[in-house]
């Protein structure tokens, strides 16, 4: 049993032609591209192998000074400098990355596109990383629909495809990426459809209750997989969309198993369990029963006093935010919120804290 960085060990001499593209390897992409807010891939415009990526960024990084936040292993650095030395993912071309962070508008979209061969493209979504932006915009997936970065994601797959008529494409990303990838492909035209191979959500969460667009995600359902961890929290968030799902055995507990470097595998295929655990099952259906007891405007409310509440701390990143001092801080910020708002959140926690879904 072993992880990603195991993976680059066992696996890591071998190409796509001896042995070819799979669920670990999209994992993998979708991993790496959450450095892309540390520039360690270039930049729209530029075309660049990983290996050239890596050898350029880590002359004058220290591979054990990355850190992106505290859903992701502090290894993430010396396995991104590992990717660029391997046969596997070396070769990779980087086509092109957009990076777009709007703080007053709340959006956070960052997209990568990668070529594995000649007419083979991964379209790779960005997740939630440290900063509180994106955080507030997967709150904002609540009361909107499409959020800024589901449009920006579908616009950038249709691009994506025009800029190559003769490709085919995966596309993929984790946890909010996940959500954007599955956005993403159930937006494009029947004819863009048929150039999709598989559509990889790596516990992504689902989409605005009421909202779903289920008609036209029935077009790629076969195409689609949702890979969660055993104490999935996120994955089961909001409405579900149906698909292939694969429960993976991991290394961590609660909340932190979101971290896809605590997922287990052996070989190229992650270690599958039937079902997710009684803890998870146990969240999802209470936190369903909530929101179904909101009306619409209590989602907008509790989104709008928390932004105002945490805004007012100053705080930037979610480690920020998670510190010991601005806990306290924070549970006392709370009595501000209106009665209303108040017992939503603190509702919220007591599930969380019930089925050991905490920090």
């Amino acid at each position: 049993m072993g992880n990603i960085v195991d993976y680059l060990e066992w696996r890591g001499d071998l190409t796509f032609e001896q042995d070819p593209f799979n669920e670990v390897d999209s994992l993998i992409l979708t991993a790496i591209v959450y450095l892309s807010g540390q520039n360690y891939l270039p930049k729209s415009g530029e075309e660049l192998t990983i290996r050239q990526v890596a050898e350029e960024y880590f002359e004058t990084h220290d591979p054990k000074s990355v850190y992106i936040g505290i859903f992701f292993d502090k290894c993430l650095g010396e396995f991104a400098q590992k990717l660029g030395q391997s046969e596997r993912f070396g070769h990779i071309k980087v086509m092109r990355r957009v990076n777009r962070v709007n703080k007053d508008k709340q959006r956070q979209f960052c997209a990568v596109t990668f070529r594995l061969s000649k007419n083979l493209y991964y379209i790779a979504y960005k997740g939630t990383d440290d900063s509180l932006i994106g955080w507030w915009e997967n709150l904002n997936t609540l009361v909107t629909y499409p959020v800024i970065a589901q449009s920006k994601a579908a616009l950038y797959a249709k691009g994506e495809m025009n800029r190559f008529p003769e490709g085919r494409f995966y596309l993929g990303g984790h946890s909010k990426g996940g959500n954007m990838a599955v956005y993403a492909a159930y937006q494009l035209s029947e004819s863009e459809q048929a150039r999709l191979i598989k559509v990889y959500s790596n516990d992504g969460q689902g989409f605005t209750p009421g909202k779903f667009e289920r008609e036209k995600y029935e077009r790629i359902r076969d195409k689609v997989v949702q890979i969660v961890p055993e104490d999935c929290l996120v994955g089961n968030l909001l409405e579900e969309y149906p698909c292939e799902r694969i429960v993976v055995k991991t290394t961590g507990s609660g909340i932190m198993e979101h971290d896809c470097f605590k997922w287990s595998l052996c070989g190229n295929r992650f270690i599958a369990l039937p079902d997710v655990s009684e803890k998870s099952k146990n969240t999802r259906e209470s936190v369903n029963e909530l929101l179904a007891s909101l009306t619409e405007e209590d989602k907008q409310d509790i989104v709008d006093e928390m932004y105002t509440l945490i805004t007012n701390m100053e705080a930037e990143t979610l480690t920020d935010l998670l510190k010991r001092e601005n806990r306290l801080v924070f549970f006392r910020s709370v009595r501000s919120l209106t009665p209303k708002c108040s017992k939503i959140f603190f509702a919220f926690a007591r599930i969380c804290i019930a089925n050991g879904m905490v920090f």
